[in-house]
């Protein structure tokens, strides 16, 4: 038996998608998320993730006033970037750069954020 030739990184990948179906307004919506993590060390992990939310422009459009956001049809797309610190095997930290890469009729922006983690058994 031949033995592999490339070293397993420990990691994980996840692909999500489904569809909000609505009676009434807002538009429905395609819902999705890619996921990709990695272990980089024993203590230092790192996640990407692309967050997104398209549209079937099914909606009616509202008051028109003037605010881009004002509508009940938009996409955003978020990019997910995480590392993590695993500082004992049940707690650790994150740090995440959250930015919208894409959209339509939404506000752009990044988020930040620095979080403390517990895991229960």
């Amino acid at each position: 038996m031949e033995r592999c030739r490339y070293p397993l990184i420990p990691g994980y990948a996840n692909v999500e998608i489904g569809y909000r179906w609505r009676a009434q307004e807002p538009s429905d919506e395609v819902r999705y998320l890619i996921e990709l993590g990695v272990d980089v060390s024993k203590v230092f992990y790192t996640r990407a993730k692309l967050d997104g939310t398209s549209s079937v422009d099914n909606g009616k459009k509202l008051d028109g006033s003037g605010n881009p956001t004002a509508t009940n049809n938009f996409d955003i797309g978020k990019l997910d970037l995480t590392v993590g610190y695993k500082a004992a095997p049940n707690w650790g930290l994150e740090a995440s750069c959250v930015p919208a890469i894409y959209g339509q009729n939404t506000a752009a922006g990044t988020t930040y954020t620095l979080a403390v983690y517990f895991k229960t058994p």
